[in-house]
């Protein structure tokens, strides 16, 4: 047997509007064009679409509208760039759909699809993994596109120590200007245990200086927080995560962090 069901649709529903780009990554450096399509947006009722762009920071970038449905971008410098597409119906009906570049400049990206680190990073307390590796190393090999470490639990290495003993790899950030420091991060084997891994930024000099860091911990929780010249650790952000892998940033803006996940 069959039933058959009839729907009045009543009244005009708002068209879905689809944003993507080339790259599909939105990471992009300075010196190339990010391409936007909104080709694959449509309407329920089948009615014609019209798009409407817009930028933040149109000062530092240039938007260039290819037709309807397409877009280009160009960027002067490094930064953290929204992008928005109004998709518009026959009748009205409007939807907008909001994206986020990442623009970033020669050395302010690192794909970790190369045997080694580029010569920007440093490391400390942790070496490469070779034939007899230590108590902490890390590879580039293993998984392609990611950095891996591993930190035996041997000993412990406190984060809230004046002395750090734990691993990391680090980088220089500019020490005035606004700048952003995004990764993903992914745990492989060991899941739970009292650990913490992430990003950190160290700001300030002298006693002044502190540890802002955001993460894992424990492997069931996201934390931000704040490591004293001295050690004293203060947490600024708690909560339960049920995730293997997540993206984390801290983005600087004039004397301000912003920690997002």
């Amino acid at each position: 047997s069959s039933d058959e069901i009839k729907i009045n649709k009543s009244s005009n529903a708002a068209p879905v509007a689809i944003l993507k780009s080339q790259p599909a990554s939105w990471n992009i450096p300075t010196d190339r064009v990010l391409r936007l399509d909104a080709r694959e947006s449509y309407d329920p009722e089948g009615q014609a679409l019209m798009f409407d762009w817009a930028a933040s920071h149109l000062e530092e970038i240039e938007l260039r509208p290819l037709g309807q449905a397409r877009a280009e971008a160009v960027f002067a410098r490094p930064g953290l760039y929204g992008f928005t597409v109004r998709v518009t119906d026959e009748a009205g009906k409007v939807t907008r759909v909001e994206r986020e570049a990442a623009v970033h400049g020669t050395t302010g990206f690192s794909g970790f699809t190369e045997p080694l680190l580029r010569e920007y990073w440093a490391t400390a307390n942790v070496a490469p993994r070779g034939n007899f590796s230590p108590y902490s190393w890390y590879s580039l090999d293993d998984v392609p596109g990611w950095l891996e470490l591993q930190v035996l639990d041997t000993a412990a290495k406190p984060l809230a120590k004046a002395n750090p003993q734990y691993p990391f790899i680090n980088r220089p950030l500019p020490a005035s200007s606004d700048w952003a420091l995004q990764a993903k991060l992914r745990l492989v084997s060991r899941q739970f245990g009292d650990y913490d891994a992430g990003l950190m930024a160290v700001l300030g000099e002298g006693a002044g200086a502190a540890r802002y860091t955001i993460g894992f911990n424990d492997g069931t929780r996201l934390m931000i927080r704040k490591v004293s010249l001295g050690g004293n650790a203060t947490t600024l952000k708690s909560r339960n995560i049920a995730f293997k892998q997540i993206a984390v940033r801290i983005v600087r803006e004039g004397s301000e962090l912003v920690f997002e996940w």
